[in-house]
């Protein structure tokens, strides 16, 4: 068998990076033809030197310049922007690995599918949630297989490829940084605060969704779909003792040899296990209220948008962080749910709810300051 023909989509993230060292340990087993990255255009020239890639891709257009005089020894072919992006998305590969943050993932893999890839190892949630069963019909239809990267989600798909019949299926959570502060204390929480995760190094939306638990919430959304689980069938648990995913997304449907420890359950002395609080973390409701609501659909759609937008608002110091998911909640209970019947109206639907919630984000500001 052939070398395997990857691209990867946010090779510069913290999951990325961990696809790139992959790619670079086994390229025997490799071919390497798009990378995509953000906006940090030196690390991804780095990338597609150590690499070899037939394509390097910077989504931030000011920033392409700086990558094409980075590159301009090499036979890389740059590119940048939305247009960029769609281009490495439309390349025959094997396999894609994506890791872009957010929604903005959604039409790249959707685009993968239509390209004919055959797996598309997964590190966002959101196109998921947002694209639904209309994403996950359409890979099936095209005989694409998604296979997650997220540990939880990557466990339950290697479970579930043996034995389907599953009772239940319970996703931890490691709490965050916030996990023992009260209410009072988290009215407090600066954007330096809710990047500091107590066990892992991640990106800065994902650490602020770890932070307020709305991760678990997306997630709980995404195993709906990817599994076929109905809502009641789906738990969540708090565990905080909690690349291997990565490696196996890569190489499935073959298994890869992994070079680590074994595991010695007497050297972690204790596991604790703990129900949520809701009082404190009520965004661990978001992703069941929207699956029970009548447009579910469109509720994903909805949740994402109002978070992506105020955990945006957070860090640019706009809002307080227990203001994320207030409004969050505002949004989902007061804005109207519509009917979403193809990929096209979730970016026309999305693009209403992030206009809705910067109203009332906009609202609450002025409030404050008539206070």
């Amino acid at each position: 068998m052939g070398r395997k023909r990857v691209s990867v989509f946010g090779s510069t993230g913290c999951i990325g990076q961990k696809a790139v060292q992959i790619l670079r340990d086994n390229p025997d087993d490799f071919e390497v033809v798009a990378l995509v990255a953000g906006q940090d255009a030196h690390l991804l020239a780095s990338q597609a030197r150590l690499l070899g890639s037939d394509m390097a891709v910077i989504a931030e257009d000011d920033a392409y310049g700086t990558l094409r005089e980075l590159l301009c020894d090499t036979d890389v072919e740059v590119g940048a922007g939305t247009t960029g992006v769609m281009d490495a998305a439309s390349q025959s590969v094997d396999s894609a690995v994506m890791a872009i943050t957010g929604i903005a993932a959604l039409h790249p893999v959707i685009r993968l599918i239509e390209s004919g890839v055959k797996s598309i190892a997964l590190a966002n949630k959101e196109s998921v949630v947002c694209g639904g069963d209309l994403l996950v019909n359409a890979s099936k239809q095209m005989g694409v297989n998604i296979v997650p990267i997220d540990s939880e989600h990557n466990a339950v798909f290697q479970i579930l490829a043996h034995d389907r019949c599953v009772d239940r299926v319970t996703l931890t959570a490691s709490g965050g940084p916030f996990l023992r502060w009260t209410r009072e204390q988290m009215q407090t929480v600066t954007p330096n605060d809710a990047l500091m995760h107590p066990v892992w190094k991640m990106g800065r939306k994902i650490s602020v969704d770890s932070a307020t638990m709305v991760n678990k919430a997306l997630e709980v959304i995404e195993a709906h779909y990817l599994f076929s689980l109905d809502p009641d069938k789906i738990d969540v648990i708090v565990h905080q003792n909690m690349s291997i995913p990565t490696l196996h997304a890569l190489y499935w449907p073959q298994r890869a040899t992994v070079c680590s420890s074994t595991l010695d359950l007497a050297s972690y002395g204790r596991l604790t296990f703990m129900e949520p609080d809701l009082e404190r973390f009520p965004a661990l409701n978001f992703g069941f209220e929207a699956l029970c609501s009548s447009k579910p659909r469109a509720a994903g759609i909805m949740l994402n948008a109002a978070n992506e937008v105020a955990v945006e608002a957070f860090l640019n110091s706009e809002i307080a962080f227990l203001d994320i998911t207030n409004i969050i909640m505002n949004a989902m209970d007061k804005l109207a749910y519509c009917e979403v019947n193809s990929i096209s109206e979730v970016s026309e639907y999305d693009l209403i709810c992030r206009t809705r919630v910067r109203e009332i984000i906009d609202t609450l500001k002025v409030s404050e300051l008539i206070q």
